[in-house]
Order: C-alpha cells, then sequence, then structure tokens
C-alpha cells in the first residue's frame, strides 16, 4: 500500500524481499547471470510503473514473478531474432 502511495521505502523493501525469486526466475529461462540480473531490474521498473494497477486483494509475489518470465521470455526472443538476423560469412 505504501509503494503504491509512492514510498520509496517501501519499494525498496518490496525489491529487497523479493529479488532472490526475481533473479532466479530470470535465469530459469535465460540461462545467463548477467542477463538474468538485467531482466529482474527491468522487471521491477515495469513493476513500478505498472503498481497502480497492481490489485492488493491479491498476492505480490506472483504478479511480479509473471513480470519477470514475460521480460525473460522477451529478452530470449530477442536474442534469437538478432541472432538470426546476423550476417553470417
Amino acid at each position: 500500500r505504501d509503494a503504491q502511495r509512492g514510498s520509496e521505502e517501501a519499494f525498496a523493501r518490496l525489491f529487497a524481499r523479493h529479488w532472490p525469486m526475481a533473479h532466479r526466475a530470470a535465469w530459469l529461462v535465460v540461462r545467463d547471470g548477467a542477463a538474468a540480473e538485467d531482466v529482474a531490474q527491468e522487471a521491477f521498473v515495469s513493476a513500478a510503473r505498472a503498481l497502480q494497477r497492481f490489485d492488493r486483494r491479491r498476492p505480490f509475489a506472483p504478479w511480479l514473478h509473471r513480470i519477470v518470465v514475460n521480460r525473460a521470455i522477451d529478452a530470449e526472443r530477442s536474442n534469437g531474432l538478432a541472432g538470426f538476423l546476423v550476417e553470417r560469412p
């Protein structure tokens, strides 16, 4: 509730509590530590931007997990597409 009201401290607590799960979920999709960190960070930024739409009657972790997995899948797709578009000798 405090995070939805704009409290940076409250969002920092959410970040600290949910970071390990977010990073692990991203890693399970992308299988790269640095990429997983990027994906998890991007997911938290997305979550922060969408926090006003979050329904507090539901648990936060599954909502964040879905954002992380979607970001990770997007990252994998764009990596696959980038590899496909690279001109090979």
